[in-house]
């Protein structure tokens, strides 16, 4: 894991999630007990594979450290399975920017709030994104390996 471009942990520290049902800010595999965020998240991306320590820091060094609200992203290999810059959205689902178009259905209305790139979203124990598929690339995951990377601003998180 990374943190603020810098390696912080290199094992494994989580179970692979069940792909079909993929939420952000609730997990939605076990409802019944309090696996929650409270806090904000911005500009979450999900690649197919391990981006590289220099991927990571080319990552961090274009915007990560400072506010601005401009990302942008080449995927030459159609590894970016997930971009939801957040700044991009419906009244009902927030926009995913990859070539899969999976966007995801916001429930309970999470708000708006100021994020590390332009807007972010706020969930409060009760909101999420449903990010559930019609076409599933996560299912493209070939060996298993994820890269899961996204600015959060924790508040008060619980077994998250």
């Amino acid at each position: 894991m990374y943190v603020d471009g810098a390696l912080k942990d290199d094992s494994p520290n989580f179970e692979m999630f069940n792909t079909k049902d993929m939420t952000l800010g609730f997990e939605l595999a076990r409802p019944n007990e309090e696996h929650y965020l409270d806090g904000s998240l911005d500009d979450v991306a999900m690649f197919n594979r391990v981006l590289s320590e220099e991927e990571i820091a080319a990552s961090y060094a274009s915007g990560f450290g400072e506010k601005n609200n401009v990302s942008i992203f080449a995927d030459i290999d159609q590894s970016l399975l997930l971009w939801l810059r957040m700044d991009d959205n419906t009244s009902t689902h927030v926009i995913d920017q990859s070539s899969y178009e999976n966007d995801c259905e916001m429930v309970n209305s999470p708000e708006k709030a100021v994020g590390i790139m332009g807007d972010a979203f706020n969930f409060n124990r009760s909101n999420y994104l449903n990010c559930s598929t019609r076409e599933n690339p996560y299912s493209y995951l070939d060996n298993e390996v994820i890269t899961i990377s996204t600015w959060v601003n924790v508040g008060d998180s619980r077994n998250a």
